[in-house]
């Protein structure tokens, strides 16, 4: 990793004109990640584009942290562009509409954490230990800032503390590790005050989010036999409460909450199919089975897109769940 580092130093150093662009339907890690990035490049005069990859930028809940005004539509970004640095994405489809661009530039990075990447880019600084994205990027922030003398500020390491709590599930899940409460120590050092970051997060909802978790709690489903809970989001669900795919955010995560659960699934109709989001509680390794429906993740969080109807993904998806839980013996 030492040595990825500093390839990627060396030609951020040599560079002037960036693009930055996470994946599609971004969570806080990829876009706390990104924007401390991109502010800390702005910081030493380089040129930076951001975008989310997709025309919904990101989720009204991460609207607090700061610059999040700076994240361009995709079709902003110019086509002289020296280095395009994808964030958070394990495979390169992951970025939606910029995929084109990334595409179209010789010099591109892959900064990821996730299981199974496929080191599409031509420099690839991948780290699976890592919890979150926004490690990864903080460790980059700091080796730049001994060759620049220019120092991480406040407005990053909110965005980077965000990030890591939205991506280590507030500290909980098993890929938190010592490393990772080191560098959220570090961040609360450089004038982070958590209470702000937790209030924003997780206790300033729309009445028009929690009409929406109303409609999925009414809808959920305990399989009882595999330990698989279950709700499934319509299109009209959305339509009718005046909400996005994204304000579905955390559902999943409380759905996991349920005393006797394994796996927690939340179902998301989109408009190319449905969006599935995983949970699990420990006995069930949720990327793996993300994997075989061509998605992926983590052990504990991960997810996937699909085209197949409801019940038959319910159906498969307990199947796989019995097999590794050994329910059915």
């Amino acid at each position: 990793m030492d040595k990825d580092f500093g390839r990627l130093t060396d030609l951020i150093m040599k560079h002037d004109r960036f693009a930055l662009a996470t994946h599609i339907n971004p969570d806080g890690d990829a876009i706390g990640s990104t924007l401390a990035l991109g502010m800390y490049l702005e910081s030493i005069s380089k040129s930076v584009f951001m975008t989310s990859g997709a025309e919904q930028v990101f989720p009204d809940q991460y609207r607090f942290l700061p610059a999040s005004d700076s994240m361009v539509d995709t079709s902003s970004i110019p086509s002289d562009i020296d280095v395009f640095i994808a964030i958070d994405c394990s495979t390169k489809d992951r970025l939606g509409e910029t995929e084109g661009a990334f595409d179209s530039i010789d010099k591109t990075v892959n900064i990821d954490h996730h299981r199974g990447n496929t080191q599409f880019a031509s420099l690839n600084l991948v780290d699976e230990k890592r919890a979150s994205c926004s490690e990864i990027v903080y460790e980059l922030i700091k080796r730049l800032s001994v060759i620049t003398g220019e120092p991480i500020d406040n407005n990053m390491a909110v965005c980077l503390y965000t990030g890591i709590v939205a991506d280590t599930g507030r500290f909980q899940y098993s890929s938190t590790r010592p490393d990772t409460m080191r560098s959220a120590a570090e961040l609360l050092e450089n004038g982070v005050d958590p209470g702000f970051v937790f209030r924003n997060m997780f206790e300033n909802q729309s009445l028009a989010r929690i009409k929406l978790f109303g409609v999925a709690y009414l809808k959920t489903h305990m399989d009882q036999e595999t330990g698989v809970i279950s709700s499934f989001i319509k299109a009209e669900d959305f339509l009718n409460t005046g909400t996005r795919p994204s304000d579905a955010e955390d559902l999943v995560d409380i759905l996991r909450s349920v005393s006797d659960v394994k796996v927690a699934v939340l179902v998301k109709e989109i408009d190319n199919g449905l969006k599935v989001s995983l949970r699990s509680t420990g006995s069930v390794d949720v990327g793996h089975l993300a994997e075989t429906f061509g998605g992926g993740g983590h052990a504990m969080a991960a997810g996937f897109s699909t085209d197949m109807d409801e019940d038959t993904l319910m159906t498969q998806i307990k199947t796989i769940v019995k097999s590794a839980t050994g329910a059915d013996e």
